[in-house]
Formats: C-alpha cells, structure tokens, sequence
C-alpha cells in the first residue's frame, strides 16, 4: 500500500512537472540590445511564444505598453493562429521608460506574463519628481547631534564566532526609547591589520544581525530594526501583520515613521566604525541593494569621509514621482500614507544623492517594478560626482537575464576600481 501510496505520489509529481514545463514562454526585446533611445525615434518591441522550444500557435497574445508603469500609450493583441508578426512599434516622446506588458489568454504571472521588456527614453533626462529640501542634511546632522545628547551610545562589542577568512562580532547601541541599534562585523583574519572598510545596511526582510564579508576588506552590516526577531515564533510575521514596518509611523509625522531611527542608527555606527584600529583610515565604501541600495545613497550623502557608493537597483527613491506622473520606487510611500508628502522629502534617496560627490555605481534593471527604473535615474541624476549607471535591459527586481552578472560584476570591479 505504501509504496502504491508513493508511486501515485511520484506520477503526480511528474504530471506537474510536465505542465509546468509545458507552459508557454514569451521571450521579448526591443530592436536595440541596449534598449535606449532618444525622444522621437520609433521603438519596436519584438516578441515570440513558445513551448518546449516550438512556436505557439494557438491562443491570444495581449500586449500593453506604458509609460514608467502609469499612462497605457498602446494596447494590442495577436491571435497566434495567424501569421501577423508579433510586434508592436511606439514613439517615445519624453524622457523615461515604456514598459511592456503581456499576457496569454488573458492571464499573467506564474500562468502567463507580465513586465517582459522595456525601453529607456533619454533616461539622463528624467528629474526627481521634488527637490531636495534646502535644510536636509542640516535636519538629519541636527536630529543625530539630539541623539548624542540625550542618549550615549554604551557600545557593546562581542565576539560572534569566526568564518574560515573573518573574525566576526556583534555591535549594540543604545537609540531613543530604550530601544538599541544592531550591526555585524566582519574583520579579516589575514593581511596587514589595516583594511578598506564597505558599510551595508540589508535589503527589506529579516536578515537577522548579518555578518557579510568582502575579501580583503573589513565590512559592517547595519540593521534597520530596533528589535531582533524571533524566527522560531514568527515575530517578524507578526511585527508586520497590520502594517509593513516601512509604512509604519509616517501617518504620525517625519520623527516617527520607522526609518527616523534606522537612519540615525546607521551615523551612530559610522561613528563607532570610525574608530577601529583595522580600519585603513582612507577607504570608506557604502554598498547595498535594493533597500540597502537606499541606505547607501543616504550613507553617502551624510557621511563626509565616504570614498565611493555602489547601489544596485537602490529603493526609496523618487517618492513623489507621481507628480511626474510615474511611478514611485519602493516602497510607493506615497501611495499608502499620501498624508506624508513633504516629511517624505527627507527620506528620499534621490534626494541625498543631490549632496552625494564621490565616485559612484548604480545599477537599473528596465523591467524592474519594484524599484522602478525612472525613480533609479532620478537618484543617479542628481549625483554630483564621477558617476557610473550599469543597465540591465531584460532584467527585473531579481528576476530576468544575466541576474547575477547584473547583480554582481560591475559593483566588484567599480569597489576593487576604488580602493586606494
């Protein structure tokens, strides 16, 4: 009985493999690889739908073409039973992205499509959809020189084990309320005791107290949260049932939405990173991605001794776009506390990059809807220094081609490029 049991499981198993497998896949781009174009000139989107390798040739193809994911300029659809060409040609007519949308009988995601390709109108024109305050980093030095004051930091350092390359410990400081701010550290065990430093606050999620490395520099990982979740007892579900931790607090004012501490909590533990002896003294790197990508901005903007930035499809950007009529990059802001138009300006990263004069690398994938590829060149155009943008023309929020060379190539070669 029990293996009749197991072999019906194993058929099933197979059964939904084979449909997974048979599931129509639609490969998509436009008629330039590098998918960028000036305002005036036609793009063409060329698409096909196969199985298995072999054209599809029944079912309705519906596609879609919008402007930064907001206007719908073209809809179309294709009977693939017949034997019209599957593409569709637009005219791009101010800076920006046109994004295409598809989807197979009338269906999208994991049964169909949806982001599939996109095109960069002169993306080097495309402005912040508000201006940086005049009074940013003066608010954000002053609300961090409150916190010295009225809370000294008692930094704790422990030991937190060691990796086959890295001697790891654990940071704590004390932060407004009681409450304490958390970062890991990782030292290299070999070379000449002084080394490059890489600071890196960790996409959204709950990641813990991280101890990430990077061979031959000592890096630091800084927690956004106040708390250490409980994996066990699913405290970070529980933390953000009613309401995702990066909303929390803005429908209560600019001190208290929840990235008010993260933000000094980051300048507390630059502080104290300052002040190792394994710290070279000259080579001061922010890194991160996505909501990292966001705190690197911002380190690098509030830091006066960062050397170089490297942002990979960095969020918290462009929280007004929307009067630019596009869309916001993560997390929309706006869009869930509208109430937070003007304290959003100073938790914008695009508007830090305005103040940002190092040598930096950001990274934009085109069809990425998270992080959306305008909010990324409104950040990246502001920037004020040496300036370098890596595309990923088919690639989305991790998802799409050449992920990891997107991910990971060019932030090497720009960090090992800047090191001294």
């Amino acid at each position: 009985m029990k293996k009749s049991i197991f072999a019906i499981a194993l058929t099933m198993s197979a059964l939904a493999l084979a449909a997974v497998e048979r599931l129509p896949v639609l490969s998509a781009q436009t008629d330039r690889p590098e998918a960028v174009y000036r305002i005036g000139e036609p793009v063409t989107f060329i698409f096909s739908v196969q199985r298995d390798g072999t054209a599809v040739k029944e079912g309705i193809l519906e596609v879609a073409v919008s402007q930064d994911s907001r206007e719908i300029l073209l809809k179309k659809s294709f009977d693939l039973a017949s034997q019209t060409p599957l593409q569709v040609e637009i005219t791009g007519k101010k800076p920006g992205f046109l994004l295409l949308n598809a989807a197979f009988n009338g269906k999208t995601g994991a049964q169909g499509f949806n982001s599939v390709a996109a095109a960069g109108i002169e993306p080097e024109k495309i402005q912040a959809g508000s201006a940086p305050p005049p009074d940013l980093l003066d608010y954000w030095y002053g609300e961090y020189e409150k916190l010295k004051q009225e809370v000294p930091p008692e930094f704790e350092v422990e030991p937190a084990g060691e990796s086959p390359f890295c001697k790891r410990y654990r940071i704590t400081a004390n932060h407004f309320g009681g409450t304490k701010i958390r970062a890991g550290l990782a030292i290299p065990k070999k070379g000449n005791g002084k080394y490059p430093l890489i600071v890196s606050v960790p996409p959204a999620g709950n990641w813990g107290i991280p101890f990430w490395e990077y061979p031959g520099a000592m890096r630091l990982t800084i927690t956004v949260f106040d708390r250490i979740f409980d994996k066990d007892k699913n405290t970070y579900e529980a933390f953000n049932k009613d309401l995702w931790y990066f909303y929390k607090g803005a429908d209560r004012g600019r001190e208290n939405y929840y990235y008010y501490k993260s933000i000094l909590g980051v300048l507390r533990m630059l502080d104290y990173i300052k002040t190792r002896p394994e710290w070279d003294g000259k080579n001061l790197i922010a890194v991160g991605r996505s909501q990292g990508g966001g705190f690197a901005l911002i380190m690098a903007a509030l830091e006066p001794k960062m050397t170089a930035l490297a942002a990979d499809v960095p969020a918290l950007c462009d929280h007004h776009a929307e009067k630019k009529e596009r869309r916001a990059g993560w997390p929309q802001l706006l869009s869930k506390v509208p109430g937070f138009d003007e304290p959003s300006r100073y938790y914008d990263a695009a508007n830090f990059a305005a103040y940002i004069k190092c040598p930096a690398i950001l990274c934009v994938g085109f069809i990425d809807t998270m992080c959306t590829p305008s909010s990324v060149y409104a950040a990246y155009n502001n920037l004020q220094g040496e300036k370098k943008i890596y595309h990923g023309p088919l690639t989305g929020h991790g998802w799409g081609e050449k992920k990891m060379e997107f991910q990971l190539l060019p932030l090497k070669e720009f960090i090992q490029s800047n090191i001294r």
